[in-house]
């Protein structure tokens, strides 16, 4: 099983733990299953818990799926994505980057508790670039 899909226990947001290196194909495989869960069960956040696998996809697959994939997806401009990674792991910066850059309420986290928090908010996202990593603490404004 490269991936699970699951609602979290508030019915708040979609949870994908993936268990492989991401690749572009592995991304829209399951960005697809994560929007299919979501409109089913009228959720629009989602938790991608990519901790402990890295990153494998090229600068230019990231910049399609962020300008190119996500919305025909089904992901929403009002939508909270958190990405919880593992602490140190650089590998998903220009993925979350571009996804930002794209207008998409993206957050990367290494704790989870932090990152199911700000999913759960009930507050309209509000872009602070404060990221909860070691690389969000690079740039955060």
């Amino acid at each position: 099983m490269k991936y699970a899909l699951s609602i979290s226990e508030g019915e708040t947001f979609v949870r994908v733990r993936v268990y492989t290196s991401v690749s572009e194909d592995l991304a829209l495989e399951f960005l697809r299953a994560a929007s299919a869960t979501a409109d089913k069960n009228n959720v629009k956040s989602f938790l991608f818990d990519v901790r402990g696998v890295p990153c494998a996809m090229g600068s230019w697959a990231a910049y399609e799926i962020a300008y190119s994939k996500l919305a025909p997806l089904g992901y929403r401009w009002d939508s909270r994505m958190a990405l919880l990674a593992s602490p140190g792991d650089q590998t998903y910066d220009f993925l979350r980057t571009v996804a930002r850059n794209a207008g998409y309420p993206w957050k990367s986290f290494s704790d989870e508790e932090e990152a199911i928090a700000w999913l759960d908010n009930s507050r309209p996202y509000e872009e602070d670039r404060s990221d909860k990593t070691e690389a969000g603490k690079r740039d955060s404004v």
